[in-house]
C-alpha cells in the first residue's frame, strides 16, 4: 500500500505540477514494489532515532538540466531547493554521493573542460552541504589535480578513497577510507567502495585493494559505537552480493545504477539502494532506528506499513509546503507520528523514494553565483582556444562555415537547410539558452575549438550557428583546393558526441542518420 501511494504521489507530481515534462514516453525509473518480506523479530529496544539520507551518484558532470532530453530534471539549483525543504522536516539529513560525478568526458571533436568542471562540481557540492563522496573509477581522471578537497571538518566535502591507492601503496591525496558522520545525535559510519576502473591509462597510476578485505577492515576500524554502517560507491551487482555476504556489519549499501536502474533490494541482511544517474533525482531514504547496530533495516511487513504511510504523507507535505496543509491534516500527521513511534520499538525501518528534480523545485538558490562563474570561465576558455593559431601542418583546423560549402554542394546544403540541425541555435534562442556554454558545443559549430569561436556574440552565432557541415565532418578550411583537407566520414561515434544517452535517450543511429545525411535522394 505504501509504495503504491508513493508511486501515485510521484505520478501526480509529474502530471500535475511539473509542466516541464509533456512527452507520453517518459522513462521514469521504476519505483520499488512492496516486498513480500516477513518482519524480523524486534531486537534490543533503544530510543527512536530518525534521520534522512539524500543520495546522489553517477552525475557524469551534469550541473543543470538539459532541455533536450525527454526527462529534463536535475541540476544543482533544484537539488539545493529540494534539500532545504527536506531539512525543514526537522530531522538530520546526510548528503552522500556514490561517485562517478566529476567527469563529463570529451565533447564533440575533442574539446574538454574536465578539470574546471570537476572543480565547480565539488564547490557546488560543498555549498549545498554534501557530506561525503566516494571516488569512482572515472573520478580518478580529474581527482589528483583538484584543489579544495576536504582536509578539515569545516572545509569542502569528505572524499572517500573507495579502496583506491596511488603509487607506492599510499591512499589518495586528501581522502579517507572511511569517516563517521554525526548530526543531531545520529552517528553513521561511512565506507567508500569503488568498482574496478575501465580506463587503461589509470592502471599504472592507481590500484584498487581487495574490496571485501578492505570493507571488513574498515568496518572493524569504525567500531560499534554507531547507529548504522553504510557502504557507498560505484559497485557492480556481483560486488554488492559479495559485500553483503562477507561483510554483514554493513547494513546499507548505496551505489550507482550502472547500465540499468534497479529498485531497492535486500541481499542477506544488507539493504542495497541504487541511485538514478545524471543527478535528475535525489534518492531519499527516510530511516527510523528503534534498535541497535546489527538489527537489519526493514522495508516492509505489518510493522513497517505504518511507517511507509507516514512517509507518504510527509512526501506530500514536502511537495505542497506547510502553508497548504490544513490544521486537520497536520493533526493527523502528528497522530500518525506517535503511532509509528510505538510500533517501531526494537525495529530499524527504512523507506526509499526517488524524488524527480522538476520545475516544482525551481527558483533562486545558493549555487546560482557559482554556476554563473563556471559558465563565464567556460566562455573565456573557449575563446582562448578559438584564438590559438594552428601549426602549419594543421592549417585545416580552421572552420570555413557553410558559406564555403554551398557553392559545390548545393543539393546537400538545401537538404540541410530544412533539417533540425539547421535550426539548432534558433532552438536555443527560443529557450533563452543561446549563450549557455553547456549547450553551445552541440547546438553550434566550432565552439571552443581552434579556428572556431568562443564568445557567443550575435556575429559568431550568425556565422557558426546550427549544426553545420563541419560539426560532423570536421574543420575544412582550404578544401577542395588543398587535397590534404578531407571531410571526416560519419560514424555512430560522430553522432553520439551530442546524441548521448543523457541528452538524446531515444537516439538510434540508423534512424537519425537517415533524416540528416547529406546524400539522401541522390
Amino acid at each position: 500500500m505504501g509504495w503504491l501511494l508513493l508511486v501515485a504521489s510521484l505520478s501526480a507530481c509529474v502530471q500535475g505540477e511539473d509542466k516541464s515534462v509533456q512527452s507520453p514516453t517518459i522513462n521514469v525509473p521504476v519505483l520499488p514494489e512492496k516486498l513480500a518480506q516477513k518482519a524480523a523479530d524486534p531486537g534490543k529496544v533503544l530510543p527512536i532515532r530518525e534521520f534522512r539520507i539524500a543520495l546522489t551518484g553517477e552525475l557524469r558532470g551534469e550541473v543543470q538540466p538539459c532541455g533536450c532530453p525527454t526527462l529534463p530534471y536535475g541540476g544543482f539549483a533544484r537539488r539545493s531547493i529540494y534539500l532545504s525543504r527536506l531539512a525543514a522536516e526537522g530531522f538530520a539529513v546526510f548528503q552522500i554521493d556514490a561517485g562517478e560525478a566529476l567527469l563529463k568526458g570529451v565533447s564533440q571533436h575533442g574539446r574538454t573542460d574536465a578539470e574546471r568542471r570537476a572543480q565547480a562540481i565539488l564547490e557546488m557540492m560543498a555549498v549545498i552541504g554534501v557530506d561525503a563522496m566516494a571516488v569512482g573509477p572515472t573520478d580518478l581522471i580529474a581527482y589528483e589535480t583538484l584543489q579544495g578537497l576536504k582536509s578539515t571538518e569545516s572545509d569542502g566535502v569528505w572524499m572517500l578513497s573507495g579502496g583506491w591507492e596511488s603509487p607506492h601503496n599510499t591512499p589518495l591525496r586528501k581522502s579517507r577510507d572511511s569517516v563517521v558522520l554525526e548530526e543531531q545525535g545520529v552517528r553513521l559510519g561511512l565506507i567508500g567502495l569503488s568498482g574496478e576502473s575501465t580506463a587503461p591509462e589509470l592502471e599504472s597510476r592507481y590500484a584498487r585493494r581487495d574490496l571485501v578485505a578492505f570493507a571488513k577492515a574498515q568496518a572493524l576500524a569504525l567500531g560499534d559505537d554507531l547507529d548504522l554502517i553504510v557502504g557507498v560507491g560505484s559497485l557492480s551487482p556481483e560486488e554488492t552480493v559479495a559485500l553483503s555476504r562477507e561483510v554483514p556489519a554493513i547494513g546499507l549499501l548505496l551505489t550507482t545504477a550502472g547500465s540499468q536502474h534497479q529498485p531497492p533490494r535486500r541481499h542477506n541482511s544488507t539493504v542495497v539502494v541504487e541511485v538514478p544517474p545524471r543527478g535528475r533525482y535525489v534518492t531519499t531514504l527516510r530511516i527510523m532506528l528503534g534498535s541497535a547496530l546489527g538489527q537489519p533495516l526493514l522495508f516492509s511487513g505489518m510493522e513497517v506499513e505504518a511507517y511507509e504511510e507516514l512517509n507518504h504523507r510527509r512526501a506530500q507535505s514536502l511537495q505542497l509546503g506547510d502553508s497548504l496543509l490544513t490544521q486537520e491534516k497536520k493533526d493527523a500527521l502528528n497522530s500518525q507520528e506517535a503511532e509509528v513511534q510505538r510500533v517501531a520499538a526494537g525495529l530499524n525501518l527504512v523507506t526509499v523514494e526517488d524524488r524527480p528534480l522538476g520545475t516544482v523545485f525551481s527558483g533562486a538558490s545558493p549555487v546560482d553565483a557559482y554556476m554563473e562563474e563556471f559558465f563565464e570561465d567556460l566562455i573565456v576558455d573557449a575563446e582562448a582556444e578559438a584564438q590559438k593559431k594552428p601549426e602549419p601542418e594543421q592549417a585545416a583546423e580552421v572552420f570555413a562555415n557553410t558559406a564555403a560549402c554551398v557553392s559545390c554542394h548545393v543539393q546537400a546544403f538545401a537538404q540541410w537547410s530544412f533539417s533540425a540541425h539547421k535550426s539548432a541555435t534558433t532552438t536555443l534562442a527560443q529557450e533563452g539558452a543561446h549563450k549557455n556554454p553547456e549547450c553551445l558545443s552541440c547546438h553550434t559549430t566550432g565552439f571552443g575549438q581552434k579556428g572556431g569561436f568562443g564568445d557567443p556574440t550575435p556575429f559568431n552565432l550568425g556565422r557558426y550557428g546550427g549544426v553545420q557541415c563541419e560539426a560532423c565532418h570536421g574543420p575544412l578550411a582550404g578544401h577542395p583546393e588543398d587535397k590534404t583537407v578531407r571531410p571526416m566520414p560519419i560514424t555512430k561515434e560522430t553522432c553520439t558526441g551530442c546524441h548521448d544517452e543523457a541528452n538524446s535517450p531515444d537516439f538510434v543511429y540508423e534512424n537519425y542518420h537517415t533524416k540528416v545525411r547529406c546524400d539522401r535522394g541522390q
